[in-house]
């Protein structure tokens, strides 16, 4: 068995993939490869690196840095893409030879439209490709090609594990919009009901790919939040984490689960 474990995109939403990999880590399931898009390669990345710990750091880190006095250092689109990319540089192995799993970020081909898997070269950008959300983020240039968020094309990038080989695929998606009150539906704003209609479209994207899972952990983070809420970090992470710790008990055992 070649086991995958695949993290969707998301934002900052992607710190509820966390409880997902504490879960697997306290079964003793270790992942053959990761694969991951946009906010799930970011995380995704840092865990084929170097495991649990430091992605928790990571969300440490980008939670003090919202939350401090510096905050406003992050005040726009280009100097949050920054500081995301210097700090992943502090945690990542550059190359993939480096890993403690192999790792493969998924980002959108902005000239044939399909979704590439970026497995050469430097390890930092092809993961800013991933998460390059067209409008906010830049697109990347790598090889030749420009690339943007793989979320356009592989939001879930389950299909792209079970192309490199995947035998059995363990995801780890966020999008389940909860539905709403009719009450509240009486009062909706005019951008309430544009980031209603992206979630309701990403969570049909997501659900056909996670059809490709043998098991998917959907933490309920879209609840209370939206992608850019980035001083919710800790309370996206602690949603993940019981939501996992409930999920994990439909999971079916595998060979060296404890």
């Amino acid at each position: 068995m070649k086991l995958a474990l695949v993290l969707s995109g998301g934002g900052v939403l992607g710190a509820g993939h966390i409880g997902t990999l504490e879960v697997l880590e306290d079964r003793g399931i270790r992942p053959d490869l990761v694969v991951g898009t946009s906010a799930g390669a970011i995380i995704g990345a840092i865990y084929a690196s170097g495991g649990v710990d430091p992605v928790n750091e990571f969300i440490d880190t980008l939670y003090a840095a919202f939350s401090g006095p510096r905050a406003y250092l992050l005040s726009t689109p280009s100097k949050l893409f920054k500081f995301v990319g210097q700090t992943l540089v502090e945690y990542l192995a550059r190359e993939q030879d480096n890993l403690r799993l192999p790792f493969y970020p998924v980002a959108t081909n902005l000239r044939t439209g399909q979704y590439a898997i970026l497995s050469d070269g430097d390890r930092v950008t092809a993961i800013l490709a991933s998460a390059a959300y067209p409008g906010v983020f830049p697109a990347q240039h790598i090889a030749g090609e420009l690339y943007v968020d793989g979320g356009l094309t592989a939001l879930l990038p389950s299909a792209a594990a079970r192309n490199l080989g995947a035998t059995y695929v363990i995801g780890s998606s966020i999008y389940s919009p909860p539905v709403i009150e009719r009450a509240q539906m009486r009062k909706i704003s005019f951008m309430k009901v544009v980031e209603r209609s992206l979630d309701i479209m990403q969570a049909a994207m997501a659900g056909q790919q996670a059809s490709l899972c043998d098991f998917c952990f959907i933490p309920p983070v879209l609840a209370a939040h939206q992608w850019y809420h980035f001083r919710s970090v800790l309370e996206i992470r602690e949603l993940g984490r019981a939501a996992a710790r409930d999920q994990v008990r439909r999971m079916p055992k595998l060979a060296g689960d404890r």
